[in-house]
């Protein structure tokens, strides 16, 4: 009956593996083993982009190898659970421990904090594996620890941190004086703790996660990758290859046979597509439209289309903000609410005016640069109701007159005008001023003009009154 592969088996496999070497025999060294062998890895586990030899220390960062590069690895807390099929204790005969230890969990995996997605500065956060309480090993390489190996920076921030408590609290860091010898497979996210101690049990970790393209998303999404014999020849012409994708494409020269995967789905670098567009809405996540070298940027919808800012409920109408140069302060320039129902173009001048000018509507919603309050004469020569926009009204009557006057509503608070007998003759023909129904003038309904050259000045209240003055 087996009682499972012996120490010698498994040092010979592992170590004739790492070889690039298939195991057949324990009597074989591997310089003796004829058949090769490695390590199978899928397109989606790899990484496909540049990592930063020293990223940034700050959690939840993210940092790139190079200036302007993409951002690759975050700096980000993991929780530590313990597995439960790994107590014992590692003193008792086969356990493997070398210090004084007691019975409990050896094993440990390390999962996404409950609040990653509300911390993280990932775009991908919320999608894919990146989601609260992921566990690294459940991804199957799609969540996957930067290993210290990338990296030959001093200190080296690779390396995996683990806590006790509260992981900004460095006092809960474990380190090597606490004698628990441990290790940390950076690909599953499992971590291994030689000799347990009931006092120094890990709760949390930091460590850098990749948040990089991988392969397959690379080989997708990026510049044609051209596959070729390097060295030499191949050693018989091919005549057909056969590949599943209709972005493949392969050509011969001789015994060459170079296979391209064009890239179907996209391009590496917008500025090589000269007619981009969106896909859905673009998020610029924080992040400035700028140019460069003093270039404008232009918004230029197509045809009779415009440039619109949209409201919404939590800052009302649309708007936008013309900053000082720090920054700091601004002004805001804002659309009328919705309950106003206010649809309407304001054209600007031709020019920007002369000193001491302001700007003017004629109503139509064309603008213009006046220097002075326009005052407009109306001449009335019988029963009439005068408009809002009248400053004079000159009455040359031939028989007694009613002059019937707009809402005080209508008119501006404090706005005034001026009602004239310009014939001297009001003694015979009187002007009767009357407000309309429910306004007053002091406090009258109606006023007459009966003397020869009579005039009276009136300001309306803005509601419902006129007053003399």
């Amino acid at each position: 009956m087996s009682t499972g592969k012996t120490n010698l088996t498994s040092t010979q496999f592992s170590a004739k593996k790492l070889l690039g070497k298939a195991h057949t025999s324990n009597l074989k060294g591997d310089v003796n083993e004829s058949i090769p062998s490695s390590v199978s890895i899928v397109s989606d586990g790899v990484f496909a982009e540049e990592i930063p030899n020293d990223p940034s220390s700050q959690m939840y960062v993210r940092s790139s190898a190079s200036v302007g590069g993409p951002q690759t690895v975050e700096k980000i807390f993991l929780d530590v659970v313990s597995i439960s099929d790994t107590i014992y204790d590692a003193n008792v005969s086969g356990g493997g421990g070398d210090e004084a230890s007691t019975s409990g969990p050896h094993g440990y995996y390390l999962k996404l904090p409950s609040n990653y997605q509300v911390t993280s500065s990932n775009p991908s956060k919320g999608t894919g594996n990146y989601l609260n309480g992921k566990r690294i090993y459940d991804s199957r390489g799609g969540l996957q620890l930067v290993p210290p190996f990338v990296s030959n920076a001093s200190p080296n921030k690779y390396f995996l941190k683990l806590y006790k408590g509260d992981p900004t609290n460095p006092v809960n860091e474990i380190t090597s004086g606490d004698n628990i010898d441990w290790q940390v497979d950076y690909y599953s996210g499992v971590v291994f703790i030689q000799d347990y101690n009931s006092s120094t049990v890990p709760v949390s970790a930091s460590a850098y996660l990749y948040v990089g393209k991988f392969l397959n998303e690379k080989i997708s999404s990026g510049t044609n990758l051209t596959i070729k014999e390097e060295g030499s020849n191949l050693t018989t012409v091919a005549n057909s290859i056969n590949f599943v994708g209709a972005h493949v494409t392969a050509s011969t020269s001789g015994n060459d046979v170079t296979v391209t995967v064009n890239a179907g789905a996209g391009i590496a670098n917008i500025v090589s597509d000269t007619t981009p567009q969106l896909g859905g809405n673009l998020d610029v996540n924080g992040n400035d439209i700028v140019s460069v070298s003093n270039g404008n940027i232009e918004l230029d919808p197509h045809g009779s289309g415009k440039v619109i800012f949209k409201g919404n409920a939590t800052k009302g109408a649309g708007q936008f903000v013309l900053n000082c140069e720090n920054n700091s302060h601004g002004i805001t320039i804002k659309g009328p609410p919705h309950s106003a129902g206010a649809s309407y173009t304001l054209v600007l001048p031709n020019n920007d005016g002369d000193a001491g000018q302001f700007l003017k509507t004629d109503g139509s919603g064309n603008t213009s640069w006046d220097s002075s309050v326009s005052y407009g004469r109306t001449a009335v020569t019988g029963d009439i109701t005068s408009s809002v926009s009248d400053r004079i009204l000159g009455v040359s009557a031939t028989a007694s007159l009613q002059i019937t006057l707009p809402a005080a509503s209508t008119f501006s608070s404090g706005q005034h005008f001026i009602i004239k007998d310009e014939a001297g003759n009001a003694n015979s023909n009187i002007i009767t001023v009357s407000a309309s129904t429910g306004d007053r003038i002091d406090g009258q309904g109606t006023i007459n003009l009966e003397s020869p050259y009579a005039a009276v000045n009136l300001y309306s209240n803005g509601t419902n009154k006129f007053f003399i003055y």
